[in-house]
């Protein structure tokens, strides 16, 4: 009945998910009692891995500030990188990124002094100001260099990947975000560019340049089919699956959703979750280590740039907002 009532009345439900979700402080035993937990739970089906990664840092960031030990938790409430059935039994950060100071929701289960985070995303956090004001770049830079340590078995892939196509070789790295986006058009969001326009660059790039090869960030089946016919023989991609998009989800909705009307087995989503997001953080371990990037102003282009050390030349889309 409440469920109903709920999903009838959006003034209702807003004030409930306030209210229920709204930032606090818990204690849950006796353990750690000179010291003081913030638990980043920020509560998102749409976000994508490195939309977390983004916003999460901005917690970070923010709890130690006000002198919290941050523990991120992707368990406790629906995400996009876990199904309905895992949540409040496996923490989905864990699976590709250690933990900011080395804490675990396992730790804390009984901590005394324990301040749940809001489930939105923090006031201050990397966004698309990095790409225009230097300063900020080299700090958040800073941060997730010390924060943001990736599981080793991922660098390790990514590293592999890299000295295997290219080694010291010049490479341009190229993101393009999927037609979900374009198709969606989320308010305040940045403008994607229309692929003629990224190839248009990246044939000027490659040749003023000196770049050989391109390493191509995408699951979207059309703008890897099109990269590669203009370019053929030269481009790299590591991630293996690719999508046709329609409508105007998400692409993590549209998958996740996918999977559970053709009835898998649960640990079988799961295990498809894992694999897509694992692909697309290697991807973007790779991008970050080409010698220059052309690519969309989205949240895995401020990942790729702050994992990467810099590069020597990069071309972000700056084209306004979805209105």
């Amino acid at each position: 009945m409440i469920k109903y009532i709920l999903k009838r009345n959006k003034l209702i439900n807003d004030l409930y998910i306030k209210i229920k979700w709204r930032e606090r402080n818990i204690s849950r035993g006796n353990d750690y009692p000179g010291l003081k937990f913030y638990v980043i739970r920020r509560h998102s089906r749409e976000a994508g891995l490195f939309s977390f990664f983004i916003t999460n840092l901005g917690s970070i960031v923010k709890a130690m500030d006000e002198g919290y030990i941050p523990v991120i938790d992707m368990m406790n409430y629906p995400n996009s990188l876990i199904p309905e059935s895992m949540v409040g039994k496996h923490n989905a950060w864990d699976d590709y990124f250690f933990q900011p100071c080395d804490y675990s929701m396992a730790d804390i289960a009984h901590a005394k002094n324990v301040r749940l985070g809001s489930i939105n995303a923090p006031n201050e956090y990397p966004d698309y100001n990095i790409f225009k004001i230097k300063e900020e770049l080299e700090r958040w830079r800073h941060y997730s260099k010390e924060f943001m340590t990736i599981l080793p078995e991922h660098v390790s892939s990514a590293e592999a990947y890299y000295e295997e196509k290219f080694k010291d070789r010049r490479v341009l790295g190229v993101l393009i975000r999927g037609t979900d986006y374009k198709n969606k058009r989320p308010s305040g969001h940045p403008v994607q560019p229309a692929i003629e326009v990224v190839i248009a660059r990246c044939k000027q790039v490659l040749q003023e340049r000196g770049c050989e090869y391109i390493y191509l960030a995408t699951e979207d089946e059309e703008a890897y089919r099109a990269i590669n016919e203009a370019f053929p023989e030269k481009v790299f991609s590591y991630q293996k699956n690719r999508y046709h998009i329609t409508g105007e989800e998400y692409l993590s909705d549209q998958l996740n959703k996918s999977l559970m009307e053709h009835g898998i087995d649960q640990n079988e989503i799961q295990k498809a979750i894992y694999e897509r997001n694992r692909q697309y953080l290697v991807s973007l371990i790779v991008l970050s280590k080409c010698t220059c990037l052309v690519a969309g102003a989205t949240s895995g282009t401020i990942g790729a740039v702050l994992l990467s050390d810099g590069y020597e030349y990069q071309d972000i889309f700056d084209l306004g907002n979805y209105t």
